[in-house]
């Protein structure tokens, strides 16, 4: 969650989705104590879902409006002076015939280059604080955002422990991880799958056998609803002001930035070209999303955005809709009136800024330049 405004919808949606458990990872914590405590705790303590953290704050406790209290499953103890509030490390819970005991943990190496500013207000409790003493008569659920490798160190360590989910190294397991019986999962990140486990009990409650699949997120799954509603909310919300928020850098203010038709004079061949492929039509998917005051996708579907002279809004700049050639050729503005200063080669790195492994996961440099080569 970068930013604040984008961190609101994200808890919007968290709380309609209505999970039994989640448990917050690093990131949470990167707008501060203050974004925090003011933000994650209302927004959970409104709901009925019991959320799995692990921050143990004396002094406050979670309510919901139907008298369900919201657990919160975290690992870290309170430091500050400034907020308190008291969550759990765990939960027991029953569904049909089965005890359900979930625990939420993260490790002390998912902050190793966390920010001093960010993370002064909380210390991380260790594994044995959070894991040990589980009730061997239920299914014992670990929610760890720790990292595949810490992962099967606390299976090994707490061999009473039915189920870890993973989450922060994002890895996707294809198969689960068989740590003597513990099942360890994790399911990649940015949303591209969901992992479905069924178990098979046996009358003791034991995992007899289980079914795993990783659900790729494609377009044919129907959305859900009031998380669609959500979305389309958040970017709505751009359009608000007419302001596109702060710009993000793409490439050095050292060059120049310079509209395709301006190109053509010189280069009418590579022109025609460039015409014909989607980077000359970049921006009418982000048109057609409505996502033209959104830094994020203006980034890499305009010209310059971040720059004096770049793509600021449609009313102001619409030279710089689409990706012209200075997107990808980055020249020095010498070049317009003396040609010899040659623009730099472009290169893979050069092609990744925008086809990140988020963006655009199926990227292969070779077979997308064909597609604009010229």
């Amino acid at each position: 969650m970068p930013d604040s405004e984008r961190a609101e919808y994200v808890l919007q949606a968290l709380k309609a989705t209505g999970y039994d458990a989640v448990v917050v990872g690093d990131q949470e914590f990167l707008l501060g104590e203050s974004f925090f405590i003011s933000h994650f705790a209302p927004y959970l303590a409104e709901k009925k879902t019991p959320l799995c953290w692990s921050l143990f704050e004396p002094g406050f406790e979670f309510s919901t409006s139907n008298s369900l209290k919201t657990t919160v499953l975290l690992n870290l103890a309170n430091n500050s002076r400034k907020s308190c509030f008291r969550t759990r490390k765990s939960m027991q819970f029953k569904k049909a015939f089965v005890e359900f005991a979930v625990t939420g943990y993260i490790d002390k190496r998912a902050f190793l280059f966390f920010p001093e500013d960010k993370s002064a207000w909380f210390g991380v409790k260790s594994v044995k604080e959070t894991v040990s003493n589980k009730n061997t008569d239920c299914l014992n659920i670990l929610l760890s955002h720790s990292g595949e490798m810490t992962d099967n160190e606390i299976a090994s360590q707490f061999p009473e422990l039915d189920l870890i989910i993973g989450g922060h190294t994002q890895t996707v397991l294809e198969q689960p991880e068989v740590v003597g019986k513990t099942l360890i999962v994790q399911a990649g990140g940015s949303g591209r799958y969901v992992g479905r486990l069924d178990l098979n009990l046996d009358k003791q409650g034991n995992i007899a056998d289980y079914r795993y699949e990783l659900v790729r997120m494609t377009q044919d799954i129907p959305s859900h609803p009031a998380v669609s509603q959500i979305v389309e909310e958040y970017e709505q919300s751009f359009f608000k002001d007419k302001k596109p928020r702060p710009h993000i850098q793409v490439y050095p203010d050292s060059f120049a930035v310079v509209a395709a038709e301006d190109c053509r004079d010189c280069h009418q061949a590579q022109y025609d070209q460039w015409a014909g492929t989607m980077h000359s039509k970049a921006f009418n998917i982000i048109e057609k999303r409505m996502k033209i005051f959104n830094p994020d996708c203006l980034s890499c579907h305009t010209t310059g955005f971040g720059h004096k002279q770049g793509f600021v809004t449609v009313e102001t700049t619409p030279q710089w809709e689409n990706l012209s050639c200075t997107e990808c050729h980055w020249v020095k503005r010498e070049h317009i009136s003396e040609p010899q200063a040659h623009p730099l080669p472009v290169t893979e790195q050069t092609c990744k800024r925008c086809h990140t492994n988020k963006n655009s996961p199926d990227f292969d440099y070779k077979k997308y330049l064909l597609q604009v080569k010229h």
